[in-house]
């Protein structure tokens, strides 16, 4: 198989273990790691988890992410929370971040569009490493994902 799926269901939030998998990912304080899959490309999946999370969070979440490559954040999971006016969702920080940074952030609303886009990410290499972190769906879907490719 030309890709590796690595999951941490956790929130991301910097004292979480989601924040070492972002450092991972990013490829920023972890220089074994970083020999180790030299040769990779990290894509980093991240999926905030509440609007009252992320917005709680939402300087920490620009301030992990900001330097993060091939950063791919997805539609807010709800958890059955009200987006209320003057919060702030996915779309907010991936402008936020796209502003911040000389990375490109993507948004993407939904997993099927998730999908089409890792289907055409492994089939240009075989040298991916995919990162996904959030307390939403997104661990059953990249299981789904990765078992109905294989």
């Amino acid at each position: 198989m030309g890709f590796t799926v690595i999951d941490s269901s956790n929130e991301l939030a910097p004292s979480s273990e989601s924040g070492l998998v972002v450092r991972v990912a990013s490829k920023e304080d972890s220089p074994a790691v970083c020999k180790l899959f030299k040769k990779k490309d990290f894509f980093l999946i991240i999926e905030p988890h509440r609007f009252s999370r992320l917005n709680d969070l939402y300087s920490d979440y620009i301030r992990i992410l900001k330097n993060t490559k091939n950063l791919i954040i997805l539609k807010t999971y709800s958890a059955g929370e009200n987006f209320e006016k003057n919060m702030k969702n996915s779309k907010n920080l991936v402008n936020d971040l796209n502003v911040l940074s000389h990375n490109k952030v993507s948004y993407l609303d939904t997993y099927e569009e998730l999908f089409k886009l890792l289907d055409n990410l492994i089939a240009t290499t075989n040298n991916k490493i995919i990162v996904s972190a959030g307390a939403g769906s997104i661990s059953a879907q990249m299981r789904f994902f990765y078992e109905s490719r294989r």
